[in-house]
């Protein structure tokens, strides 16, 4: 049974520096590991899951690896602690709501981390301090979860990309994280917001988010999720693997906009992570 933290943000952080260390020791892989899709058990049936979607599974860093695939000039969204590495070829722009002084008090569990300076300060969600067809690729690492309106995220994202532009998607998996009690997002979901936003329905993610992962309930839950709201506390509003990323995308692409999955999703073992690489249209 996988332990909850009291400070499930605090928790993902420890769970990203444990999945570092693993990158670390993995050696460099020619070959991709001979591996099923991985299926991880807790007391929830839901995730009892093996995901036919996963492509592969494979010792090598991976973001590392989709970095080298990225070239010219890219914008990275919220990267706090961990932004994507980067090569000669490769040059980052970063975007996020606050400063680093900011962050570390809204966030406090953020405050001994080596936190990235973003060169723009905007919200990563509609990126309307961005000029339309900047950048020649987008990373979103940690990211789509926590937005709103995932599919208008998508949208806008496109939106700053040069035609043929990539997006680098890095999506926690729920069944890996404190979002393990957590009932996944459906696509039919997920379109109803890009159709119907919803304060309300947003509210209902904050109740959801406090019940099971913080384990409150009754009035406690309602007040935490007020609190939420309140303090504009960025948290995972939706939860994936990786077959609901991969349907959301398709989803995205037949109705909004064509955008290609050229990639993944693939993972590394015991990640609590996967990874697709999208490409716009030229």
């Amino acid at each position: 049974m996988n332990k909850v933290s009291n400070n499930p943000l605090a928790e993902f952080f420890r769970r990203s520096k444990d999945a570092i260390g693993i990158l670390r020791q993995a050696k460099t892989a020619t070959e991709p590991a001979t591996l099923v899709a991985p299926t991880i058990n807790n007391e929830m049936p839901q995730a009892e899951i093996t995901d036919p979607t996963v492509k592969e599974i494979t010792s090598i860093d991976l973001r590392r690896y989709f970095s080298d695939k990225l070239t010219g000039t890219g914008l990275e969204i919220g990267p706090l602690h961990r932004p994507l590495p980067t090569h000669p070829g490769l040059k980052m722009v970063y975007i996020d709501r606050y400063t680093v002084d900011q962050l570390r008090q809204h966030y406090p569990e953020l405050k001994d981390l080596p936190l990235v300076e973003p060169d723009i300060i905007g919200d990563g969600e509609t990126l309307s301090t961005v000029k339309s067809g900047s950048y020649d690729c987008l990373v979103s690492a940690h990211v789509i979860e926590h937005m709103k309106n995932p599919l208008g995220s998508l949208e806008r994202w496109c939106r700053v990309l040069k035609p043929g532009g990539k997006i680098y998607l890095i999506v926690p998996d729920k069944r890996a994280i404190f979002d393990h009690h957590r009932v996944r997002t459906t696509l039919e979901h997920i379109i109803l917001d890009y159709k119907r936003p919803s304060a309300e329905r947003d509210f209902e993610h904050c109740l959801d988010y406090a019940k099971f992962v913080h384990g409150k309930s009754g009035n406690e839950a309602l007040i935490f999720a007020d609190h939420i709201i309140k303090t504009n506390y960025s948290i995972h509003y939706h939860v994936f693997i990786p077959e609901d990323t991969v349907k959301l995308v398709e989803w995205f692409s037949t109705n909004v906009r064509h955008l290609s999955i050229i990639e993944g999703p693939v993972m590394t073992p015991k990640s609590d992570e996967f990874h697709l690489l999208l490409q716009l249209k030229k």
